[in-house]
């Protein structure tokens, strides 16, 4: 389909105009209407009076809303259109869906490659605003160091009781996933009674000790921190 210009055209038709149209609404995103199941997507275009999408065309976006969060691989067909395989897009190129990408009610683009899946056709995809998705693939490697399979966070309030010049106090906090070994970043609020040092490690699959150190010649009184943050990261070498 060639785009046409008009003012250099005689005697210009109404099948060139609708070609323009069509044309032009491939340079945006096709709004659509999803059906079929979390795993198998059938996309209706919203607009039933929109120009016609009679084959994919390399680089065409279309727009929808996720229905259910995906399980496995996916497979993306519009109208009556062929289904097609979804595809991520990472560092060593795009790469079959494997699970929970896309995330029910977020939105989610679906750009047509022709060249995806040995040339057969597919769809890269994006997911928009999945702040809180699981990140595949579940392991992350960065530079030449340990592989990341673990990254955990959590917010908590730890009170500590007197604490004597020079002494240490442990407060144990829960956090689901962690694992002895795992190295613990610790985040404290903006304020913290001066001459305190704190760090954090895993003695047990699933709980972190919070140490606090009184290193000043005096005693610190009681006090409670409200909102510190913890985080472990673990993996393998």
């Amino acid at each position: 389909m060639t785009w046409q210009v008009f003012h250099t055209t005689p005697n210009p038709t109404g099948q060139e105009l609708d070609d323009n149209l069509s044309a032009l609404a491939r340079m945006g995103a096709y709004p659509c209407v999803v059906s079929g199941t979390n795993n198998a997507i059938v996309l209706t275009l919203a607009d039933a009076t929109a120009p016609p999408n009679n084959a994919y065309q390399n680089y065409t976006d279309y727009a929808f809303i996720v229905g259910s969060t995906s399980s496995s691989t996916v497979t993306i067909k519009v109208g009556a259109l062929a289904q097609l395989s979804a595809y991520k897009d990472t560092s060593a190129g795009p790469v079959v869906l494997a699970s929970g990408e896309l995330v029910q009610n977020c939105l989610c683009i679906a750009t047509y490659d022709s060249t995806l899946n040995a040339n057969a056709g597919g769809f890269h995809v994006r997911v928009v605003g999945a702040v809180n998705s699981p990140i595949n693939p579940s392991q992350i490697q960065i530079a030449s160091g340990a592989t990341m399979t673990r990254f955990l966070t959590g917010q908590f309030t730890v009170a500590y009781t007197v604490m004597p010049a020079n002494l240490t106090q442990d407060v144990v906090v829960a956090l689901t996933g962690a694992q002895v070994g795992d190295f613990v970043q610790v985040g404290l609020p903006a304020a913290v009674t001066a001459g305190l040092m704190f760090n954090g490690r895993v003695p047990a699959t699933g709980s972190i000790t919070l140490r606090a150190a009184n290193i000043t010649a005096a005693s610190i009184a009681a006090f409670s921190l409200t909102g510190v943050h913890l985080g472990v990261i673990g993996g393998t070498p």
